[in-house]
């Protein structure tokens, strides 16, 4: 798989999963294609400011004409980045972490442990997160919910999106009280031995400019900056 073509799939990846979540479910985005032009672009925009709400439309530096003149388009529209993500990739044949044997993780599916896995997850990102949402996701054959837990106490999430020839890394999570020990690259090297057992080569993930530096020790590439615009309202 060429460099480009894993950058589609991770975008493809995420694209598809909010797809699956429905427009109503947060966190709110506007997607383009991976090889988005202007145009595109201006639809997006067009329906942020026709139905006047308050989707994101993310937009991956490709440092091409068209990331240029997007990025003209929205700002001078009264677009705004509201915050910038950095996509990343893993291949999994690179990675030789070990799993801490005091963590437990579990792939989950009941209504109970969903409700836990919601609940765990809202807590850590401190935004609601819809039950129905991922109930409905739950039921997908490419998607998987994981519950992690420290002597029996449940801590963290993550989501795993088996689409576009990777696995897709979402919504891993961990309390507060418990970050810092280490149990998110126990969760990731989870998921590493779930997409050798699915014979996938690579993981992807999206996530902050700082937390960049944590997935880079663990063997993760840099793939592109993934800049977040809203619509700023005008202070009265």
């Amino acid at each position: 798989m060429t460099s480009k073509q894993l950058e589609k799939n991770n975008i493809n990846n995420v694209r598809n999963l909010f797809a699956l979540m429905g427009s109503k479910s947060w966190p709110k985005r506007l997607w383009a294609n991976y090889d988005y032009e202007k145009n595109d672009i201006n639809v997006l925009m067009n329906k942020v400011l026709n139905e006047d709400n308050s989707h994101l439309i993310p937009l991956w530096d490709k440092k091409d004409n068209n990331t240029i003149s997007s990025t003209k388009l929205l700002k001078e529209n009264g677009f705004d980045i509201s915050y910038t993500q950095t996509a990343m990739a893993l291949d999994v044949h690179l990675s030789n972490n070990v799993l801490d044997d005091d963590l437990n993780i579990n792939f989950v599916g009941s209504k109970e442990d969903i409700a836990t896995w919601v609940e765990i997850a809202s807590n850590s990102f401190s935004f609601p997160i819809i039950y129905e949402t991922i109930y409905n996701l739950s039921k997908n054959k490419n998607i998987d919910l994981l519950l992690i837990y420290k002597d029996d106490i449940p801590i963290g999430t993550a989501l795993i999106f088996t689409n576009s020839n990777v696995v897709g890394v979402h919504f891993l999570s961990i309390l507060s009280s418990y970050r810092g020990n280490s149990f998110s690259k126990n969760i990731i090297e989870e998921i590493v031995s779930f997409a050798k057992r699915e014979e996938l080569q690579y993981l992807t993930l999206i996530t902050s400019s700082l937390s960049s530096n944590f997935y880079e020790k663990l063997g993760f590439k840099k793939q592109f900056v993934l800049n977040y615009y809203i619509k700023q309202c005008n202070k009265s």
